[in-house]
């Protein structure tokens, strides 16, 4: 099972030595690993070269095979110790940023007290990432807003935050208590990528505003940098901003916009009782 996971977490960070570092083992065990398994199935898995590793077409063809191998391992052993009445397993969470600063250490302490035996492991990612984490078995459980749960996944609510107008402290508007929506179509707007391209234009349609989009950028933190720099206007989830130190203006909108999250695992995955004592 080792060289399993071994291949596995290759997969992702397309480096021997990353994946040695990932999983607590010199890199020559993860190359022994590789060569041995190449050698049981009887093909090679990945290309080497300067810049890292490239998986064969071959490997390719067999990676969900080795997914389904891994989870169904995983599933068996948590069963076995379920009935043996043993609370041992791992259990795999993968959260947002703000997510884990805000609630994360409260469910990790009520969990790790009714089960001490599981080991929790983490990681952080966009909502993009995690959805599509959940789907490939990378993770047993993330955290969603409720615009992006499907009927294949099981949810339950676990917070809410609201979204906030983030404004140029020269565009003198900090007095205000709110700003109309419209407010984003009349300035450059400042699109943060953290959030789903999909995620967002839900928000913009319900919202009925079309933004005036002039920059685009995956961290939350260069976008308040960007909007410190008088650059343009941006909305953020209020709980994303807690711990930054910032030169600009916060303000709601007229009509609040509320973002609520929810604790998501595959609907297969809803009457394991180790995954469902975390919501």
């Amino acid at each position: 099972m080792l060289k399993y996971e071994i291949f596995k977490d290759i997969l992702e960070t397309k480096n021997f030595t990353r994946t040695a570092e990932n999983m607590n083992l010199t890199q020559s065990a993860v190359s022994h690993a590789m060569k041995s398994l190449e050698e049981d199935i009887g093909f090679d898995l990945f290309i080497r070269g300067k810049k890292g590793v490239n998986i064969t077409k071959a490997g390719y063809e067999i990676r969900t095979y080795v997914d389904s191998v891994i989870t169904s391992q995983r599933r068996l052993n948590n069963k076995v110790n379920a009935i043996n009445g043993k609370d041992t397993g791992h259990l795999r969470i993968a959260s947002l940023g703000s997510t884990s600063t805000v609630v994360l250490p409260e469910l990790i302490s009520r969990y790790s007290g009714l089960y001490p035996g599981i080991n929790l492991s983490f990681r952080e990612g966009g909502l993009d990432e995690m959805r599509e984490w959940l789907e490939d078995d990378l993770v047993d459980i993330i955290f969603l807003v409720e615009e992006l749960i499907t009927s294949e996944m099981y949810a339950e609510p676990c917070f809410e935050d609201e979204i906030m107008a983030l404004i140029p402290k020269d565009y003198n508007m900090g007095h205000l208590d709110s700003i109309a929506i419209n407010t984003l179509e009349k300035h450059p707007f400042i699109l943060s990528y953290a959030h789903p391209h999909k995620y967002m234009q839900i928000l913009f349609k319900k919202n009925k505003v079309k933004p005036n989009i002039k920059y685009s950028f995956s961290l939350n933190n260069t976008v308040m940098a960007m909007v410190e720099k008088g650059l343009g206007i941006s909305m953020l989830p209020d709980s994303v901003m807690n711990n930054y130190r910032y030169d600009f203006d916060i303000v709601s909108f007229d009509t609040p916009i509320i973002r609520k999250i929810s604790i998501v695992t595959k609907k297969g995955n809803s009457t394991n009782p180790l995954i469902k004592a975390f919501f």
